[in-house]
């Protein structure tokens, strides 16, 4: 599919069948067995009613594009390749970028005078409706795999964004401008929609691309953007060096840091809000001698939240770690270099004991994903007020389980070692490099 002519064929020949569940569809299709869909029927019980495609795939019965084709089937909605898709510039135009980042929405062009979108879920009716009040026209949902969805937006809406925003910092010079005035410019700037619409295309790219980081960094006469995806830095693309001021302050405003302090580094935090998923990101910022540098922290809770039996342990090694866990009290250490997963693994076994309602009480620095049904206390840059010093106040309210962030210095490994011996249940991680180190 091309264009909106090859559109209006696809909607002209609409399925149409009569299976009412998404199970018999994957079954008529041979996708999986009967057997096979009795056990994840059963798995979706123990899950609180947890969508059916996704313990398939997460229990490797069917893959990712069989749910997708399986699920378009039973609500008879056609599902469509967007590779080399050619948008009319008008419905571009015409079709608001936040609404398309916020509802995970690929406006494909005009067919019987309705606007046709692609949507990973077209049962999404919020984000329907919320287009067709924007835009005063009716709205009709085709179904796209959420790879080919990730694709498209962030390669035809980051395009278009750094063209814009060149163009906007061009009608707002600032090179002689007194210190207060230029300040105030960029703080405009960092608030109209190009720069607000490119930083959106940058961080959305990542999100899809699966980065767990995002670098902004300055160079001579361009900003390179990076992702760090499955542990490699990866070059994304450069941007025009007009565009960091008011780049960098766009991330401050959202991060809720001081945009006029640009000599000091500075942390913020935001969220990303991307059709029905909150995205959290932890933000650095750093000045250095060509300009302020950025990482952003991808914290994703569909990613870096995994259940214990999706670690990659053996039967025999997760039947002991479990094993453990039901124990009253002790020390849980989880250990490795930088990047190994230790936070990834602590959080999975918080989940594991917490389906026990116990109560759990965290101290952080900083605190990665909030989870409901735990207590979590961040460590903030203030005197005195370090792991150690919390420990002690968490004994005093009535925990069963302790989570340390990580054991930096004796006096956090000796009130955590004498917690575990009074009746607790710690859990914490140390740096090592290696498995001998450990």
């Amino acid at each position: 599919m091309k264009n909106v002519n090859d559109l209006a064929k696809v909607i002209g020949n609409k399925p149409s069948n009569q299976v009412s569940y998404l199970g018999e569809v994957l079954v008529k299709f041979g996708h999986i067995s009967e057997k096979q869909l009795e056990v994840a029927l059963a798995q979706q019980i123990k899950e609180n009613g947890k969508h059916i495609g996704r313990i398939l795939v997460e229990m490797g019965m069917a893959t990712p594009t069989q749910i997708n084709a399986a699920l378009a089937h039973k609500l008879n909605i056609p599902l469509i390749k967007l590779e080399g898709y050619e948008v009319p510039p008008e419905t571009r135009l015409n079709v608001p970028t936040d609404l398309v980042m916020q509802y995970n929405i690929f406006p494909l062009g005009i067919v019987d005078s309705k606007l046709i979108v692609a949507m990973e879920n077209p049962l999404d009716q919020q984000g329907i409706d919320a287009l067709r009040f924007n835009i005063n026209q009716r709205v009709e949902a085709v179904m796209v795999s959420p790879e080919d969805m990730a694709l498209a937006l962030s390669k035809f809406y980051s395009e278009h964004e750094e063209v814009e925003a060149i163009e906007d910092m061009a009608m707002d010079p600032v090179e002689d401008a007194t210190a207060n005035e230029a300040l105030h410019v960029i703080e405009q700037q960092a608030k109209k929609k190009p720069i607000v619409r490119l930083l959106n295309a940058i961080v959305l790219q990542a999100v899809t691309r699966g980065a767990s980081d995002i670098n902004v960094r300055p160079e001579r006469d361009r900003v390179n953007v990076y992702y760090r995806i499955d542990g490699k830095m990866q070059f994304s693309r450069a941007l025009h060096k007009s565009l960091l001021p008011a780049l960098v302050s766009r991330i401050k405003i959202i991060g809720q840091m001081n945009i006029a302090e640009r000599r000091l580094p500075q942390d913020g935090h935001a969220r990303l809000v991307r059709g029905q998923k909150v995205i959290d990101l932890r933000i650095s910022i750093i000045p250095t001698v060509r300009g302020e540098s950025v990482v952003i922290r991808i914290l994703d809770k569909d990613v870096g939240l995994k259940p214990l039996v999706k670690l990659g342990l053996q039967a025999s090694e997760l039947a002991a770690v479990r094993s453990m866990l039901h124990r009253p009290h002790g020390l849980f250490l989880v250990t490795g270099p930088t990047g190994s997963g230790k936070s990834t693994t602590m959080y999975a076994l918080l989940n594991e004991v917490k389906q026990r309602n116990p109560h759990i009480l965290t101290v952080e620095d900083p605190v990665e994903y909030d989870i409901d049904g735990i207590e979590q206390v961040q460590v903030a840059n203030v005197k005195g007020n370090t792991f150690a010093t919390v420990l002690r106040h968490f004994l005093r309210h009535d925990p069963d389980v302790i989570m340390v962030g990580e054991i930096r210095d004796a006096e956090t490994a000796d009130v955590s070692t004498k917690a575990s011996l009074t009746g607790h249940l710690v859990f914490s991680t140390l740096h090592t490099n290696d498995a001998p180190s450990a």
